[in-house]
């Protein structure tokens, strides 16, 4: 599918260029909401791993969304919920972190 250029004076940047910027500069801004406040709390003592745990799930879901990545998850009914398990990714794309 053919892109058109969206400015003459600039060519080679697109719609998608443009959108994909905004994107990268939210998922920034994301990251950036969410460091800040996690930092004071650390030097305040007040960080709780539920607390980190619910930031952490919260950046996920934003840079997913951002990203307008789809997320698909089988084999849960093969997990034994009274029991701890451990996913490892090989890092393949900057999308395995908020994964």
């Amino acid at each position: 599918m053919p892109t058109e250029t969206v400015n003459e004076q600039e060519p080679g940047v697109t719609a998608a260029t443009k959108s994909s910027a905004l994107a990268s500069l939210r998922a920034v801004g994301a990251v950036l909401a969410i460091s800040w406040p996690t930092i004071v709390d650390a030097k305040r003592n007040r960080l709780t791993p539920k607390i980190v745990d619910e930031r952490a799930k919260w950046l996920g879901d934003k840079i997913i969304r951002l990203a307008r990545a789809k997320v698909e998850v089988e084999g849960l009914d093969q997990l034994d919920p009274s029991r701890s398990y451990l996913f490892m990714s090989n890092h393949e794309s900057l999308m395995d972190i908020p994964l």
